[in-house]
């Protein structure tokens, strides 16, 4: 009777751990090596997986699970060696086909795998404890593939796109940039955009229709190389691309000798390293892209014109982006700023809060700007001295009455400083002091006329403010440093 009563409870256990291994397998994420997933993915591939040893089939389990674990008992999971990267390195030392990741040297020195910080925090899958977690492969990656609802999850990763980079860059995340609270900002690179979801694909930087019309998107990947790129942030004053963007695709642009026309492209994969940082820029926003079907801002403002028209470094004048225009040393600067200097895109565009990262992540002001530029900067009557121009003009110089400073719109010599004079005068058609955009071009990357200077019958979408110019005066202007009232005959004249 005894032993009958042992039999029972025995059966009465096994019963309730077999209910909880199945409940276990049906509430378990997709992505349980069991059945299912593998089978489909880059290890579990019957033709193309993974082959440590030459004497199994492809994306046999035995190429990483030995029966027993590795000899001594050092490998979890009944793994042949012990759990770290070198397990991965094992067939990915070297770099992959499409180079976005570079073997195990390169990944070694980039900042995800040297960061301390960089350790998965969950909840899902759960977060990685092991003393020895940080730059894991595993972090970003489960070696058994892992689903959603929309099917298997590319590369071995456990959450699509933004999902997976916000998981650690987030509010009261682990690491040190915090990225999520700017992609909810008013505008953003809208990496979060449902209908974008999906069209990111290795190699598609070869393909400029990836990245028009239907194809149109933005992701993490399209701008940063998570196996390569460093911690290091771009220098003020250079135009070389910063560390944040080694190991991205970019496109390289041959301008020629004529101004205001297109470049040719010439697109480039993983395998170079991008020089600039405008060269990632102009792999969306460039024709190379878009072709003859500019798309619309998704920061409102209208369609968007071609970056690489308005840089061309043959034009007459742009900021200073591709290279350092001809200012023979005129103009007042502050904050490190230098005529000469050169410029990154993200000197202007990123966020709007100084303490947010780096980058033109998101911004509450309208095209990503780092702060305001509208038909009041530079009035007289108003402090904009914090908007936009002047994070590098000096305010004093451009939007006060001073004298005796260094620009090119003055006279005598440069004596008369003629940006302050106009600074206290009226713009007599909006009935209103006069403003930057009166003269200068709304979309100030570049223009092929002097100083991004607009008039009445240029393109729309460059004037922002009450146009005081006419074409008939182009001829007539002065030189920098020489002008005079009867260079212009403006309403105000």
């Amino acid at each position: 009777m005894e032993r009958k009563k042992i039999i029972t409870r025995a059966a009465a256990r096994i019963g309730i751990i077999g209910v909880l291994l199945i409940l276990a397998v049906r509430i378990a994420p997709l992505g349980w090596a069991v059945g299912g997933l593998y089978p489909t993915t880059l290890h579990g591939d019957a033709v193309t997986g993974v082959r440590r040893d030459t004497s199994l089939p492809r994306g046999d389990c035995s190429h990483c699970h030995a029966m027993h674990g590795a000899p001594g008992g050092m490998g979890d999971f009944a793994l042949w060696m012990e759990n770290t990267n070198q397990l991965c390195f094992t067939c990915h030392s070297g770099s992959s086909r499409r180079e976005t990741y570079r073997g195990s040297i390169e990944y070694e020195s980039s900042i995800h795998e040297d960061d301390f910080l960089v350790r998965w925090p969950g909840p899902e899958p759960p977060a990685r404890m092991e003393p020895e977690a940080k730059g894991k492969c595993v972090n970003c990656h489960t070696p058994h593939g892992w689903g959603d609802l929309d099917g298997l999850i590319p590369s071995l990763l456990f959450k699509r796109e933004e999902s997976l980079c916000l998981g650690c860059h987030r509010l009261a995340g682990p690491a040190q940039k915090e990225i999520e609270t700017q992609m909810a900002y008013q505008f953003t690179h809208q990496i979060n955009s449902r209908q974008m979801a999906g069209r990111h694909t290795a190699g598609e930087e070869m393909i400029p229709s990836t990245f028009s019309l239907q194809g149109r998107h933005v992701e993490c990947a399209d701008c940063h190389n998570v196996h390569v790129h460093t911690g290091v942030l771009h220098i003020r004053g250079t135009n070389q691309a910063s560390g944040i963007l080694k190991g991205v695709s970019f496109v390289e642009a041959d301008y020629g000798m004529m101004p205001d026309t297109f470049p040719t492209f010439q697109p480039r994969d993983e395998t170079f390293n991008i020089q600039f940082e405008y060269q990632l820029c102009f792999k969306c926003h460039s024709y190379w892209a878009y072709g003859s079907f500019p798309p619309f801002l998704s920061s409102g403002g209208g369609q968007e014109t071609d970056q690489s028209i308005e840089f061309n470094p043959n034009n007459e004048s742009s900021h200073n982006v591709i290279q350092a225009p001809n200012l023979n040393g005129r103009g007042e600067f502050v904050n490190g700023w230098r005529w000469d200097a050169r410029m990154h895109c993200s000197d202007c565009h990123g966020s709007d809060n100084e303490r947010d990262p780096q980058g033109p992540h998101g911004s509450q002001l309208q095209f990503l700007l780092k702060a305001s530029w509208n038909v009041t900067t530079g009035q007289s009557s108003e402090d904009t001295s914090g908007h936009l121009c002047f994070l590098c003009h000096d305010f004093i110089t451009y939007a006060q009455d001073a004298d005796n400073r260094n620009t090119g719109f003055s006279r005598n010599n440069g004596q008369d400083n003629l940006h302050g004079f106009h600074s206290r005068r009226e713009n007599n058609v909006a009935g209103r002091p006069i403003a930057c955009m009166d003269c200068h071009s709304k979309i100030p990357h570049g223009i092929n006329r002097l100083a991004l200077l607009v008039t009445r019958t240029d393109n729309a979408r460059y004037l922002g403010g009450t146009v005081l110019l006419r074409e008939s005066d182009v001829p007539n202007w002065g030189p920098s440093g020489n002008w005079d009232k009867s260079d212009c005959t403006v309403e105000c004249h």
